[in-house]
């Protein structure tokens, strides 16, 4: 079976063990559908679910970690990353709730990778989890193995730019503390 994300690499390391698991389960599903050559099957959003599911983890610990949500959102119920990363729309604001313009900041993601972990959070979960009766968006396989290696590639960065910050000098006194956003918005 193909690890699609290594497993000593920086990314499997920052995931939980059920995030780890849920990567896992990815990989055997994939891997089956892969054997089986199903051609029966016109939809193969399902080979993205448990990656979507792990990116919005994922997503949800590197803003808990970098002190944009707290532990209460953390374990809560009521967060929502698709609010977190709202830009809004025509005429509409962003959500009240909305983090982008902090992400945006070169002292922690940037415009761009910003703009990618949005359209990663688009392409691979919204889309792939929610129903719109006017487009009914089906997937074949290949654009489900290109959503899950976007994930995978986004996961990466990310960690990759996180660890970056955290070693940054100035930020060891911010480490305990967990107040990161006090350091990345100065």
């Amino acid at each position: 079976m193909d690890e699609l994300i290594k497993r000593k690499s920086k990314l499997w390391e920052y995931l939980t063990p059920e995030m780890r698991e849920l990567a896992a389960e990815g990989e055997m599903l994939l891997n089956s559908c892969i054997v089986t050559g199903n051609k029966e099957i016109k939809d193969f959003s399902y080979l993205v679910f448990p990656w979507g599911k792990l990116y919005e983890g994922f997503l949800k610990k590197i803003f808990l970690d970098l002190g944009f949500i707290t532990s209460e959102d953390y374990y809560g119920n009521d967060i929502r990353i698709g609010k977190l990363l709202s830009t809004g729309g025509r005429n509409i604001p962003p959500h009240r709730l909305s983090i982008v313009k902090e992400l945006s900041s070169t002292k922690v993601f940037g415009e761009n990778l910003t703009k990618i972990m949005r359209g990663v959070w688009k392409n691979s979960r919204n889309l792939v989890f929610h129903f719109f009766p006017d487009n009914f968006y089906k997937i074949d396989l290949m654009t489900s193995k290109k959503r899950i290696n976007e994930t995978i590639k986004c996961m990466e960065i990310v960690v990759n730019r996180y660890h970056d910050i955290v070693g940054h000098s100035d930020a060891k006194k911010y480490q305990e503390k967990k107040k990161w956003k006090e350091l990345l918005l100065d």
